[in-house]
């Protein structure tokens, strides 16, 4: 498998940070904070976040390099078709090993958030639409009644 990290892989528009973060699917630990999307790429994208609070630009940058590197690694582990977006933690150490297993639990678990509200969602509508065809039914007359008299002018 080719393991490269593409630029197909990698989440770049502001718009789709915004989905993500507006989407409030998250999950978190010591390391990091993972906020996940559906997208509509055959595979995971990868965003990052790294603020100042991290530390100075050597210190984020090392960041930025190990979880890039996480993110190639597990490829294989994590989500089909889903935005990820990494925020590290600031009073965290960053090491590969730990991240990569970070990463990929973190993802699963915001994955499983989606999940279940795209399946909340989906009763939800089934509900909807079930009131709003029973309240039809009620209005109008049954099959065997009688239509009412018509008036002629």
């Amino acid at each position: 498998m080719n393991q490269r990290f593409s630029a197909a892989q990698r989440v770049k528009k502001g718009a789709d940070f915004d989905r993500a973060f507006r989407g409030r699917k998250s999950a978190a630990d010591a390391n990091l904070v993972v906020y996940a999307a559906r997208n509509d790429a055959a595979n995971a994208r990868l965003g990052l976040s790294v603020s100042r609070k991290v530390g100075n630009a050597v210190r984020r940058n090392r960041w930025k390099r190990l979880l890039r590197e996480a993110f190639r690694l597990a490829q294989a582990s994590l989500p089909r078709s889903i935005d990820l977006i990494l925020i590290p933690r600031a009073d965290a150490e960053p090491e590969l090993r730990r991240l990569s297993k970070s990463l990929v639990k973190l993802a699963r678990q915001a994955t499983q958030k989606i999940a279940r509200s795209e399946s909340e969602a989906r009763r939800h509508s089934a509900l909807e639409r079930d009131s709003q065809e029973r309240a039809s039914l009620e209005r109008s007359p049954p099959p065997d009644a009688p239509s009412p008299p018509t008036q002629r002018s």
